[in-house]
């Protein structure tokens, strides 16, 4: 039985109503679920000129696209510059497979540990620790350290010029202006980077509809990152023989195995923000 329109709506948009669900009652566990559940209910008027009734959400912004055709199943507010928080690392992880050869190892410095926000999601990993790039690639996308990602933009963010290495806060500038520049050649127009984490910042921002080209370029040309986002858990082994376990910071994945890769993220600006791929056959995602 072909999927209709019809069909394959009302799956993506429950599909997005338990995922925001779940994520809502993970944020806060003294909230019920009837609470929860609450915060979900109305926002998305129904798509009665496609027949369905879908679940509401209180999300902003909604974007929903069917790769394989092109076809827009959900536009809400898509140009509307939000912050995107932790989103951000996929870029960090695009210029990551893109810029470092696979065999690469990254080392953490005590100001990779110590960037960002006292309160920033860390890893577990030691001052000058050694971690391969899958393993970067993990840390990332799983569990969304955002000490990794100012790793990565420290070894990344050496001149291409030839010229000195420069201090650390030099390293993060020239990696975020790369993302920046490799964001313009995507066209991700309404996109801006102004740390490699996904911060707060004024000027750290994007549109559901740019987040969902950055998806659908990566799920094109570098699928393997999507892969590494899928895992519900795994342990990474560094390079100094040391063993750390990881748990995704969706907690679906182990659920829904259609989910084919996905990216949370949290700030205080951003608030909770969510990019997910869905399969509908091998070669048809949302």
């Amino acid at each position: 039985m072909p999927i209709t329109r019809k069909i394959l709506s009302t799956i993506i948009l429950a599909m997005i109503a338990i995922v925001a669900a779940s994520l809502i009652m993970g944020r806060s566990q003294e909230r019920s679920a009837a609470s929860a559940l609450a915060d979900i209910q109305a926002a998305i008027p129904p798509l009665t000129e496609k027949g369905v009734e879908p679940p509401a959400l209180s999300a902003t912004v909604v974007f929903m696209k069917r790769l394989a055709t092109g076809e827009i199943l959900l536009d809400r507010e898509s140009r509307l510059e939000l912050p995107v928080a932790s989103l951000t690392k996929l870029m960090t992880a695009l210029l990551l497979v893109e810029l470092s050869p696979p065999e690469g190892v990254i080392a953490f410095s005590a100001q990779a540990k110590a960037a960002g926000e006292p309160d920033d999601k860390r890893s577990p990993i030691v001052v000058g620790e050694r971690v391969s790039v899958d393993g970067m690639i993990q840390l990332l996308l799983i569990t969304s350290a955002n000490d990794a990602a100012y790793a990565v933009a420290e070894h990344l963010g050496v001149r291409s010029d030839g010229g000195s290495a420069g201090s650390f806060a030099e390293r993060i500038n020239t990696f975020v202006e790369r993302m920046n520049e490799r964001a313009r050649a995507l066209g991700l127009n309404s996109t801006r980077f102004a740390n490699p984490a996904g911060n707060d910042d004024p000027d750290n921002y994007s549109t559901t509809r740019d987040i969902a080209l950055l998806a659908e370029f990566i799920a094109r040309h570098h699928p393997g990152l999507w892969a590494a986002s899928r895992l519900p858990e795994t342990v990474l082994r560094t390079q100094d023989g040391r063993s750390y376990p990881m748990v995704n910071t969706n907690p679906l994945l182990g659920e829904y195995p259609a989910l084919s890769g996905s990216k949370t993220g949290f700030e205080d600006q951003a608030r909770g923000v969510l990019v997910f791929l869905y399969s509908l056959a091998p070669d048809d995602m949302l």
